[in-house]
């Protein structure tokens, strides 16, 4: 939900920037990421400068590239305004979400166990 809600391509639709549930997330997540609280704290504080477009998030290059940039590219080139956002931004928006890693394991192991073998 955190990466929802930082991810631009979303994030400047009208319903995605009042919702309790994805503030509560991000919060959640900007505290399991950020062991200084004071660093924490500023990075919460940033939240408002893109939740508002402010500053670097209001440059038409930024408002353009919401949609058709990588999410974590966006963040290292317009995010500079917010910088311990950005460095939590582009850690949740870097991973990958794929199972490709889980099937290799599985044909793995689905050619090592067979019922002849057994």
């Amino acid at each position: 939900m955190a990466a929802y809600y930082l991810n631009p391509a979303y994030h400047y639709e009208e319903d995605v920037r009042v919702k309790d549930s994805l503030l509560r997330s991000l919060r959640i997540v900007i505290s399991r990421l950020e062991t200084n609280p004071n660093r924490a704290s500023q990075a919460l504080a940033e939240v408002k400068i893109f939740r508002e477009a402010m500053y670097g998030f209001a440059e038409q290059a930024a408002i353009r590239g919401r949609t058709r940039t990588d999410p974590a590219e966006w963040w290292f080139l317009y995010g500079t305004d917010a910088p311990n956002l950005r460095k939590i931004a582009m850690r949740i928006l870097s991973q990958t979400a794929s199972s490709s890693g889980c099937e290799r394991n599985w044909s793995t192991f689905a050619l090592i166990h067979t019922k002849v073998r057994n």
